[in-house]
């Protein structure tokens, strides 16, 4: 990760390379907590997908509320509060990553059709019971795991 930053901060003036190693080192505590080793733990399961562990990450978060996936990202990728206009975006940062462009479509498809948010499930249960809510869960994970996996098999013959 910090090979991959050095180039960049290079030519950024000094309380931006401030500000951007401080948001580096906050992404990499963030990699050594809990739920980045659980991302870490799911990373076999979802690389085939072309995720890496912290779409993982997101990915987990997400099932709280979807919208907490681009703050969760902007964390793990170490994008500050954005004080200093030479700051790098999320955007930025994605394109370092070296994500795909195959691989950002996966992610967005597997976004839209795996596990509802907790509220929903919740709402589940309470209409009905625990088996429907798990039956939900499971389906929409096992769904969406095969869209993005074929979405990844699929582009990666178009693309490349």
């Amino acid at each position: 990760l910090t090979r991959d930053y050095e180039a960049i901060i290079v030519n950024l003036d000094d309380s931006a390379k401030i500000e951007q190693l401080e948001n580096q080192m906050n992404a990499e505590i963030m990699e050594q907590k809990w739920i980045g080793k659980i991302g870490k733990m799911i990373g076999p399961l979802i690389a085939p997908l072309g995720f890496s562990w912290r779409e993982g990450v997101a990915l987990i978060t997400g099932f709280v509320a979807k919208e907490i996936m681009i703050s969760t990202y902007g964390v793990l990728f170490g994008v500050g509060s954005g004080k200093s206009e030479n700051a790098l975006s999320l955007r930025e940062k994605l394109a370092i990553s070296g994500m795909s462009a195959v691989g950002a479509f996966g992610f967005m498809i597997f976004t839209l059709v795996y596990t509802p948010c907790l509220a929903t499930v919740a709402a589940i249960k309470r209409e009905t019971s625990w088996k429907w809510a798990w039956i939900s869960v499971i389906y929409s994970l096992v769904l969406a795991w095969l869209l993005a996996f074929f979405v990844n098999i699929i582009g990666g013959y178009i693309v490349g």
